[in-house]
């Protein structure tokens, strides 16, 4: 197994290349690189340190599977790189064991994600339901979201491409709503609920 690892620094993965193995781990700053021609890869892990937009589209042009390293209490960015075709969303690549077992899961097909990241999303789409949070709209929701994860009014009327004021509206029902003042209010009701990490 050959492991491509896309990383602005190689000390992020020192720690493999130390370790007895069949998994062969390289570097590369960039997928441009003349290593990812020369050798067969059979998996891509990009840095989350790496910006995600240039991420997301050295994939797009990949015809192979990939995964994001480094992307702790983002759940919104994981679900952009899983819409984008990520393979899997992985915190740190530390443990050469836990790296086999992706490997054996993405081998038979399967997606893999963190027991963290798979439990908040999955608790987002059950809480979107029920109360208190069925009394926000699918976007306030979203925008609650964002809040939580302490994104700026701006930054979410970006990411959901919508204005400024249709964000900063949101925000004000969500707190008439749910009855919170503040963005520390949001971000605790938020980690009360489980819809963030911790």
């Amino acid at each position: 197994m050959h492991i491509l690892i896309i990383a602005s620094s190689k000390k992020t993965i020192t720690d493999l290349y130390d370790l007895n193995s069949d998994v062969e781990f390289y570097y590369a700053d960039d997928i441009e690189s003349s290593l990812y021609d020369q050798k067969k890869i059979d998996l891509i892990f990009f840095d989350q340190q790496e910006q995600q937009e240039k991420i997301i589209k050295q994939a797009a042009q990949l015809n192979q599977q990939w995964l994001v390293f480094n992307l702790e209490n983002n759940i919104h960015q994981s679900l952009q790189y899983l819409q984008a075709g990520a393979s899997g969303i992985i915190y740190q690549l530390k443990n050469i064991s836990k790296i086999k077992h992706i490997i054996q899961e993405i081998d038979q097909q399967q997606i893999y994600l963190e027991a963290e990241l798979t439990q908040v999303l999955a608790l987002r789409q059950i809480k979107q339901i029920i109360t208190p949070f069925n009394l926000l709209s699918p976007r306030e929701f979203d925008v609650f979201c964002l809040l939580a994860e302490r994104y700026s009014i701006q930054m979410i009327a970006d990411t959901l491409l919508i204005s400024s004021k249709t964000a900063f509206n949101c925000q004000a029902q969500i707190r008439k709503k749910l009855n919170l003042k503040t963005q520390i209010e949001i971000i605790q009701f938020a980690k009360k609920n489980r819809l963030i990490g911790s």
